[in-house]
């Protein structure tokens, strides 16, 4: 079986790092969702160890 996990320059980074991933389905109206989704982004981009992320949409669902 293949590695499914591509690192940048072939290597994982030095620990730690962690990875959160969760699946959503949204619904209009969402009243504040917007506002709440940049302060999330902006206050994990502080956390020692962020490597980045990645959002992945189809329809109304989100990786």
């Amino acid at each position: 079986m293949p590695d499914l996990v591509l690192w940048m320059h072939d290597a994982p980074p030095e620990p730690p790092y962690y990875a959160t991933v969760f699946s959503s389905v949204k619904r209009d109206p969402r009243p504040g969702y917007d506002a709440m989704d940049e302060a999330t982004m902006r206050a994990v981009t502080e956390l020692d160890g962020y490597l980045g992320h990645q959002v992945v949409h189809q329809g109304d669902r989100s990786l």
